[in-house]
């Protein structure tokens, strides 16, 4: 554990414990304002604390407040440059924001540091997917397609079966799709896919 970790002092009448776990508490209760209040207090406390920065960088990415979740992501990957989570989280950010090649950067950061971390293929295949890159977003979207069905898994078909059109690889294009359907027929990516496979191929992929 890094000095930067280190408890300081973990007894349920200490303020700093009291704050830090309420603020958990109200954040899996989806009250992420007062989330926010309470990490901000321990953070008073204890302004070293890394998981303080972390949690509450996420509250506030999920409040709408980037600046201030980029600015907590910064300071917890400053104080621990190994915070798995993290560089994920905020390669997220820079993406929504198209700042696509930092975004590249943290999420195979993130990969270096937990290569199991699906979701951080997806976001990493997400960047070659709007570069566009379809080499790299099939590369990307075939190890979350590996991993066990989770909630980018009918995108993520979406998306490969358009990557694939993309390098006249018809067939896959079309099993992707086809695969895409089944999942959830009402995707919203779904319609869009189709028009394109049947301006490439010249016929409705299903």
């Amino acid at each position: 554990m890094s000095k930067c970790q280190e408890s300081p002092g973990r007894f349920f009448a200490d303020p700093f414990f009291i704050y830090f776990q309420r603020g958990v508490v109200y954040f899996f209760l989806q009250e992420r304002e007062k989330a926010v209040e309470d990490w901000t207090r321990s953070l008073a406390i204890h302004p070293r604390w890394v998981r303080s920065y972390r949690l509450r960088a996420e509250a506030l990415a999920e409040l709408g407040r980037f600046d201030e979740a980029m600015a907590d992501f910064n300071r917890a990957i400053e104080l621990d440059p190994q915070l798995t989570g993290a560089h994920r989280e905020r390669g997220k950010l820079l993406f929504y924001a198209g700042q696509l090649r930092e975004a590249w950067r943290d999420l195979g950061v993130e990969l270096e540091l937990n290569p199991d971390d699906v979701e951080a293929f997806f976001y990493r295949g997400s960047v070659s997917y709007v570069t566009p890159d379809p080499i790299g977003a099939v590369s990307h979207y075939n190890m979350v397609i590996a991993a066990p069905p989770g909630e980018f898994t009918t995108r993520v078909y979406i998306r490969r079966g358009v990557a694939n059109l993309q390098l006249n690889n018809v067939e896959q294009a079309r099993a992707d799709l086809i695969m895409a359907s089944k999942l959830e027929p009402n995707h919203r990516e779904l319609p869009d896919a189709v028009l394109f496979f049947r301006q490439i191929a010249g016929e409705n992929p299903f």
